[in-house]
């Protein structure tokens, strides 16, 4: 059995997010993307067929309030990350 990874991908800003079903903190970067790409075009895709097309979305912490479980976030592209030591937030 051949376990593939699905992606939630936005075929206009030609992004991606990697889908772990069972990870609440994945959910919530899935929600968000979902929520940034609302007026886009979304599908759910197998990871190799968009990973060398398409961006990664990615999203870093920028605040977050543990008591009320609030997150606020920042987005980058996977391609950023390459040549960054640190992340100004």
């Amino acid at each position: 059995m051949v376990l593939t990874l699905r992606v939630r991908a936005c075929t206009k800003c030609e992004e991606y997010v990697v889908i772990h079903p069972n990870n609440p903190v994945n959910q919530i970067i899935v929600n968000n993307f979902e929520e940034f790409h609302k007026d886009h075009p979304l599908i759910t895709i197998d990871l190799n067929e968009v990973k060398e097309k398409y961006d990664k979305y990615i999203l870093i912490v920028k605040e977050m309030d543990k008591g009320k479980k609030k997150y606020k976030f920042k987005k980058i592209k996977e391609s950023q990350l390459k040549n960054l030591k640190s992340i100004e937030i």
